[in-house]
């Protein structure tokens, strides 16, 4: 297919960085990456010459060699060529690249993550949430947040609207072992309809607070010796200051 200047106009020019004078005459397949102009070369061969229209995603070559997606809609013509209408896709490839990079760290955070519906069903679960509770995602997303932390109403805290931080949340491990979290619940707006969701992220603080527990039992078996030590001591003093009395009879008797 060759460009005909009627095809050309000047934005897609300027999004290759090429003059108009550059473009006439050259193969359509020169302004594409090798690999999409195979693509668009197979489709004018077996889609076009048989009168469909289709749509695609490829990759264009800016005059400087830098890549542009965009999402091909061709539709033949016919005097046997071909009109192409293209989307430049950069800005949503963008975007779907930072939420698939947020969506691999949500799911491999050590940090316990779920998403929680208005029926307090776990909607979404992370690796952190796993390790802590044992279960495996598809044992657990679509069951009751009840089957974790008991009968919590989630339900209200989600559908209150409020954020709730610093909660100390008491649930249950799968092999039936007790955790305890530190939590915090959002509630999620998707915007898109009326169901409510809830994100709550953990910390397992089970170890920490046996430590804390072990620190203050340690704590007061120290504080009860400090006593006892010094009850001994009076005790002790006590008999010193008996001893000194009975010394110095002794020495008033013998005067």
């Amino acid at each position: 297919r060759q460009l005909a200047a009627g095809y050309v106009i000047p934005k897609f020019c300027k999004m290759l960085g090429f003059t108009l004078e550059e473009m006439l005459g050259r193969e359509s397949y020169a302004f594409w990456e090798p690999e999409s102009a195979e693509r668009v070369r197979n489709v004018n061969i077996n889609e076009r010459k048989q009168g469909r229209s289709s749509n695609y995603e490829g990759n264009l070559m800016t005059k400087d060699g830098h890549k542009i997606p965009v999402l091909l809609s061709g539709t033949p013509l016919p005097n046997g060529g071909t009109i192409g209408i293209m989307t430049d896709l950069t800005e949503l490839k963008r975007r779907e690249f930072k939420e698939k990079m947020l969506s691999r760290a949500i799911g491999y955070a050590s940090d316990i993550i779920l998403i929680i519906d208005g029926d307090a069903k776990i909607f979404s679960w992370n690796r952190g949430a796993k390790l802590a509770f044992g279960h495996r995602t598809e044992e657990i997303v679509g069951q009751s947040i009840t089957k974790i932390f008991g009968a919590l109403d989630f339900t209200a805290w989600c559908k209150s609207g409020h954020v709730h931080e610093n909660l100390e949340l008491h649930a249950t491990h799968k092999n039936g072992e007790s955790v305890v979290v530190a939590a915090t619940l959002t509630p999620i707006d998707p915007g898109v309809s009326n169901e409510k969701f809830c994100l709550l992220i953990a910390r397992d603080i089970t170890h920490q607070q046996k430590v804390e527990e072990e620190i203050a039992v340690k704590y007061q078996k120290l504080r009860e010796a400090y006593n006892q030590f010094g009850v001994i001591r009076r005790q002790m003093d006590y008999i010193f200051e008996l001893l000194d009395i009975a010394l110095e009879d002794g020495r008033q008797q013998n005067i």
